[in-house]
């Protein structure tokens, strides 16, 4: 899914002052050498959107906040071969469960971004996995602006 302004939209991307609160992130790491791999997609990423270098941390995973709205976070699953983007969704508290279970079937049928509640802190996210052989800096580029174009219908939709 892409949009009017993709370049503009993405030389907005900054990094985040602050840790962003998400998944426990050390159930998906184990660190072989695919790192490498991972690091240059970011590195390649960074700089075709000509912006500072965006590095992942110890952890694999590497927070950033797109045009002051959306944190989101890029987390390698080094484990399964795969990269997930990860987006903090703003809900209502009046959310009706029925949609969002409906959101969490997306990935089953293609339909999208996944959705889900980390209990540990009340939050929810928006996600979508790319597998690392589909990954490339094109690729990249188009499944954030689709999450993120998702996030933003999912925002409006809930108002």
């Amino acid at each position: 899914m892409a949009f009017a302004g993709l370049d503009l939209f993405y030389a907005r991307m900054e990094p985040p002052q602050a840790e962003l609160p998400l998944i426990d992130e050390f159930a998906l790491m184990s660190m072989p050498m695919s790192n490498l791999f991972y690091k240059t997609l970011l590195d390649d990423f960074s700089r075709s959107l000509e912006m500072q270098p965006l590095v992942f941390d110890e952890n694999g995973a590497c927070n950033m906040v797109i045009d002051n709205t959306f944190p989101l976070k890029l987390l390698c699953d080094y484990a399964h071969e795969r990269l997930l983007l990860i987006g903090l969704l703003e809900t209502p508290e009046d959310m009706p469960a029925q949609r969002l279970l409906a959101g969490a079937l997306n990935p089953l049928f293609n339909a999208g971004p996944g959705l889900g509640l980390d209990e540990k802190n009340g939050l929810y996210y928006a996600y979508q996995i790319i597998p690392r052989e589909k990954l490339g800096v094109s690729t990249l580029k188009r499944e954030i602006a689709g999450l993120l174009e998702w996030m933003r219908s999912w925002r409006e939709a809930s108002q």
